[in-house]
């Protein structure tokens, strides 16, 4: 029996109407039988009252299977997002993970396959001739294959395949379906330096364009700010025009030792500063071992995880008596918005964990969020703003978007908004819990780099405030180009001269970090 694609059928909108799920494994199932192979929209109406909901879709099709985790923001009643559907019969089951009370009011899918436009990322990236390295680009695409790529008129060798970020979790494998990794091979192909135009044409004939940028040799820029992909963890390495370096976290224990760790040893580094933004395990592992490498004073305390037990006041007498972490970025809260010189760069501290004497901020929180350690720690975090001429560069920790608003407010009181505006934006708190789509837009950023792993696609503050704030925001200059998920395209190094000339180069290898 074939079951109408508009909506659900009346038995699950019966049971939906008063459906409370509240743990694994419960949940509703329907089939539609679909005519086209393609995306379609699925709405979804609901309510809950708590900031995550991890609700878990799986698709069946005949001997395919795959998954969603799609977000539900909260505070809204009402969703819609694109899942995979097959020719023929589909089943659709819906289940949810945590246990909080989620009510689904119903369902309702699109009768026509939604139109997919293929996206390309990053838009621009450079190449070294004299440091030849493979160029790594994600786009996204169902059922449209890539059927070439050109450097102006002349065809680039490829090899693309299917991205498995899923590691085996049936519920990300929806988005696998779209997303595919493209591998350039500059190699084989006679590419002079300077700025090229790379198109990739697709079996519909749709086009994607990319910027390349093509130099005969590596020569350091004055800044450069290396984003370490590190999975759900925070990592920077940012090289100051005066040749001192400010390591910003340091990630996960695990990732660091594979990242982290082998570029500073490669390279030589022993970073002059090191700012721990605040104590969580995937902003501080390994720390006590980059600071031996570094010839950095230790604490005293027995390893990192020990500060997160120290009493908060306790914390800050230590920070100020280690120079590992460069007390005056500690910021007094009175202080926020001082700036410090470092090197020839101005660092403007934009949120602080302690007041003046040394007693923890009380940050006012908001929307929702419940006061604990655990927040306490991401509200509280060390973010800042960079800037090099006429670049700037805002490092956003784990803060909140209330954090955000209250800076472009104050921005706004001193008639310096302009300020904000920087060319890359590192993405608060892993694009999760929310962001502030009026402070994205006062930065207007031509990159975001997003340090997550695949969870961001479950994330409504990904998905839905970031993701449809960007799209429908207007922006000024349009300046905005692409979105970095460090799951998908690896390690970012963006370099900068005093011209204000800016580039960006990605690896997805740890070794090939140059």
């Amino acid at each position: 029996m074939e079951l109408p694609i508009l909506k659900c059928t009346e038995e699950w909108n019966r049971i939906a109407n008063a459906a409370v799920l509240l743990c694994e494994g419960s949940g509703l199932e329907t089939a539609v039988i679909v005519k086209k192979t393609g995306l379609y929209t699925l709405k979804v109406r609901y309510f809950h009252n708590d900031w995550d909901q991890w609700v878990k879709l799986l698709v069946r099709s005949g001997d395919k299977e795959h998954g969603y985790m799609p977000p539900l923001p909260y505070g809204r009643s009402e969703t819609s997002f694109e899942i995979a559907l097959y020719e023929g019969k589909n089943t659709i089951k819906m289940t949810h993970t945590f246990g909080h009370e989620l009510f689904i009011k119903g369902l309702e899918l699109s009768d026509a396959p939604a139109k997919l436009s293929p996206a390309v990322t990053p838009k621009m990236c450079s190449y070294f001739l004299n440091k030849p390295q493979r160029l790594h680009f994600v786009y996204k695409s169902f059922h449209d294959p890539l059927v070439a790529v050109l450097c102006e008129d002349t065809p680039i060798p490829f090899t693309n395949h299917k991205a498995e970020f899923g590691r085996g979790n049936v519920y990300y494998s929806g988005y696998d379906l779209l997303e595919n990794h493209l591998y350039l091979d500059l190699g084989q192909v006679n590419v002079t330096s300077g700025r090229h135009t790379v198109t990739l044409r697709f079996e519909s004939g749709k086009t994607q364009s990319l910027s390349l940028l093509v130099f005969k040799e590596y020569q350091a820029y004055p800044l450069k700010i290396v984003s370490f992909d590190v999975g759900h963890g925070n990592s920077s390495l940012i090289k100051l025009p005066n040749n001192k370096t400010l390591l910003v976290d340091t990630g996960e224990a695990d990732r660091a030792q594979k990242t982290v760790i082998p570029y500073l040893k490669r390279q030589g580094i022993q970073p002059d500063y090191v700012l721990l933004t605040h104590f969580h395990s995937d902003h501080f592992g390994l720390l006590d071992e980059i600071l031996k490498e570094s010839g950095i004073e230790k604490p005293n305390a027995a390893d990192a995880a020990d500060w997160v037990r120290l009493p908060k006041e306790e914390r800050y007498r230590k920070l100020k008596n280690y120079r590992y972490l460069d007390s005056s970025m500690v910021c007094a809260y009175d202080e926020l918005h001082k700036i410090w010189d470092l090197g020839g760069v101005a660092l403007t501290a934009l949120c602080s964990r302690f007041s003046e004497d040394g007693t923890p901020v009380m940050p006012k929180f908001t929307d929702g969020v419940a006061f604990n350690e655990h927040n306490y720690e991401n509200a509280t975090s060390v973010s800042f703003l960079l800037r090099f001429h006429d670049f700037g560069y805002y490092h956003g920790a784990d803060n909140y978007a209330y954090t955000q608003d209250e800076n472009l407010a104050h921005f706004k009181k001193l008639g310096r908004e302009k300020e904000l505006s920087c060319q890359y934006f590192y993405a608060n708190h892993h694009f999760h819990c929310d962001t502030s789509v009026e402070f994205l837009r006062a930065v207007n950023p031509e990159f975001v780099y997003v340090p997550t792993n695949c969870s961001a696609f479950s994330r409504s503050t990904f998905m839905e405030d970031y993701g449809n704030g960007l799209k429908n925001a207007t922006f000024e200059g349009k300046r905005h180009q692409s979105t970095l998920l460090c799951a998908e395209i690896g390690t970012a190094v963006a370099e900068v001269t005093e011209s204000g000339e800016f580039r960006l180069s990605t690896f997805d290898d740890p070794a090939k970090i140059i």
